[in-house]
């Protein structure tokens, strides 16, 4: 879905480190061009996804103050400069994207440089996968939400906000009552979860849920979702299907 060349600006560093950068061969589908300078051009400051400074301790904040307002929204700085740098720049150094320390030998450069093309590449397909999630789940006329055990909705989709009447701003980071505009969580929500956790699989079952506008009878699926330390359960996908029409019954 993406693949757009990564524009990189490089700032004050020597021969033997450009060359080492420029041996770094492109992640697939994260190609990279390198403009070099020996000192800043707002112009190629403003084009860069990020920019590479190269400082001495005494100059770093200048150049850094010089360089960040023409940078653009999404941009990256990488403040190359001596031990003892950050010490001196401040508030200013809230602005950096990573810090190396100089002196850098070119096998140095060449190790970071490589590490900054997979923090970029993690951030690629992460941003790719959250196109595809909301796609999928904005697409789909059932309710869609993702939970905490803790009951807390991380994410919904716009079926789910257009039921409750709520965006999604308003949604995620919130809990049943405050959603659906009653006194407290709904305890058949509350069961269902526990046995989704209990069992560890997805759960069928059908649920009478309390709205401020009255009762309605839904038929969910919830899943767990694990975690690194599976099987913790600490989060679970929870689809649902809503029939607006049929009668409610009691539990």
């Amino acid at each position: 879905m993406y693949n757009s060349p990564v524009h990189v600006y490089v700032v004050g560093f020597s021969d033997e480190q450009l060359l080492a950068l420029k041996a770094v061969r492109p992640l697939p589908r994260l190609q990279h061009s390198i403009v070099e300078d020996d000192v800043p051009d707002p112009a190629q400051v403003a084009r860069a996804d990020t920019v590479f400074l190269a400082a001495d301790i005494d100059d770093a904040a200048q150049l850094v103050a010089d360089v960040v307002p023409h940078m653009g929204e999404r941009a990256r700085l990488v403040l190359v400069a001596p031990h003892g740098t950050l010490a001196k720049l401040g508030d200013a150094a809230s602005a950096l994207s990573d810090f190396w320390t100089a002196p850098l030998d070119a096998a140095e450069a060449a190790f970071r440089f490589e590490r900054w093309q997979q923090q970029c590449k993690l951030a690629a397909d992460l941003w790719e996968s959250r196109q595809f999630l909301d796609a999928t789940i904005d697409s789909i006329p059932s309710l869609v939400w993702y939970k905490t055990r803790d009951g807390v909705h991380e994410k919904v989709n716009s079926s789910f906000c257009d039921t409750v009447n709520k965006t999604k701003e308003q949604v995620q980071g919130q809990r049943h009552a405050y959603i659906w505009d009653v006194e407290e969580d709904d305890p058949a929500c509350v069961e269902s979860e526990r046995e989704v956790m209990a069992s560890g699989k997805t759960c069928v079952s059908e649920e009478v849920v309390q709205t401020g506008a009255g009762t309605r009878l839904l038929t969910t699926y919830k899943s767990p979702c694990t975690t690194s330390t599976a099987p913790s359960w600490e989060r679970w996908a929870s689809a649902s299907t809503s029939r607006r029409n049929a009668p409610t019954r009691t539990t």
